[in-house]
Parts: C-alpha cells; sequence; structure tokens
C-alpha cells in the first residue's frame, strides 16, 4: 500500500505543475523556495510521494484496526499545523510553507485520487473489528484520500527544516546564482529543451507506475 501511494504520485501529473511555477520565484528573496524548484526538485517529489505512501499505510491501518477517522485528523492536522507555525516564525523558510499546503492539493489529483480512493474500499475487505460502525467503505475511502491530503504537506515541511539545518545559506544562493548564469548562457543538456523535455518527463512519470502495476498483476495472479 504504502509503495502503490509513493510509485503514483511520480506519475501524477498534477505534481509537475509545480515546477513551471519555479521560474516565477525570486532567488534573492526566497532562496531556499527557490532552491526545492530547482536543485532539489527531485528531494521535493520524493518528500511528496513518502507522504502519500504514509498516508495509504495509515489507511490501510485504520481499516484493519478500526481507528476512528477524526481522531487521526486531529493529530495529524495539529502537528501540521504546529510545524507550519514554526517554519514560519522561527526559521527562513516562511516562502516555503505555501509551496508546502500546494503540495497536499496537487496529491489529489486526476490520477491519485481514483488509486487511493480504490485502496481505502479494498481495505474494507479485510478482517472487521467487532463493532459494525468500523466497516463503513465510504469512510474508509474517503478518510484516506483525506490523509493523503496532509501527510505530504508535513514531509515538504519536514524537508525543508532538514535542509536549512545541513545546507547553508551562502551554498543555496549559489546554486540560484549558477542558475540564472546558465539561463542567460542558453546553457542546458539536450534533455532540456522542448519537446524532449516533455518526453522524458512524460516517460519518468509513466514508467515506473507501469512497471509497478505490471509487477504488482504478476506477482498477485
Amino acid at each position: 500500500a504504502g509503495l502503490l501511494g509513493v510509485v503514483v504520485t511520480f506519475a501524477e501529473p498534477a505534481v509537475g505543475c509545480l515546477m513551471p511555477a519555479a521560474a516565477l520565484v525570486d532567488a534573492v528573496r526566497a532562496p531556499y523556495l527557490h532552491a526545492l524548484l530547482h536543485e532539489w526538485a527531485g528531494l521535493l517529489i520524493v518528500a511528496v510521494a513518502l507522504g502519500v505512501g504514509v498516508a495509504c499505510l495509515i489507511g490501510l491501518s485504520r481499516a484493519a484496526n478500526g481507528w476512528r477517522l477524526a481522531h487521526l485528523l486531529y493529530v495529524g492536522v495539529s502537528i501540521t499545523l504546529a510545524l507550519t507555525f514554526y517554519v514560519d516564525r522561527w526559521t527562513a523558510l516562511g516562502h516555503v510553507v505555501g509551496l508546502a499546503w500546494d503540495c497536499g492539493a496537487v496529491t489529489t489529483g486526476v490520477l491519485t485520487v481514483p488509486l487511493v480512493l480504490s485502496l481505502g474500499v479494498g481495505s474494507t475487505q479485510l478482517d472487521e473489528p467487532a463493532e459494525a460502525e468500523k466497516g463503513d467503505t465510504v469512510s474508509d475511502a474517503f478518510g484516506t484520500v483525506a490523509l493523503a491530503s496532509i501527510c505530504p504537506v508535513f514531509t515538504v515541511l519536514l524537508l525543508a527544516v532538514v535542509l536549512e539545518a545541513t545546507v547553508p545559506l551562502h551554498e543555496v544562493e549559489e546554486f540560484a546564482l549558477r542558475d540564472e548564469l546558465e539561463q542567460m548562457a542558453g546553457g542546458g543538456s539536450f534533455w532540456s529543451t522542448s519537446p524532449w523535455q516533455e518526453l522524458a518527463a512524460g516517460s519518468h512519470a509513466v514508467i515506473p507506475l507501469v512497471g509497478f502495476l505490471l509487477l504488482t498483476l504478476r506477482v498477485a495472479l
């Protein structure tokens, strides 16, 4: 369940919508935000994918153990809001807060939602707990989607905090300066030009998901 959540995030088209916005970010005013959308874009997607994977695991555990959705949401939202407040008030990552919460929104895209819903519905086929209320298929399915919107926000904020603690500000500013110089010089690899950039991005998104689903079908059947 967790691996499925991770893999499907890489293929989610909505996640790719964040990257074009990188060109609009001022590297001087928001250096860490600029770096997350450029040099650390891969880490950003991994953080979002891990958040969705954790949400799928929690959703599956909820169906198996009969945990109440409200309690999970109270804890998840409270922890995420506390981390948001910390990042906004006591770090230099205030500009990252909006990105983190947007990452929670893009995970509920056209590809992730059907698979997460299916996972939630399928999880109700497990051995149900004694209480009848714990076998509500609709509640379990939509509860997993709600968790898949919260967990990526936390993982992206946590990634930003870790990067700020490990990468000095002057190195982040050097990344931004190097990018600006490359753009002014018209540099870039072959795969950074159109239409090859779009083809590469589409292949990187679809191939992992197709491979994982084929492997799952082969093992399951």
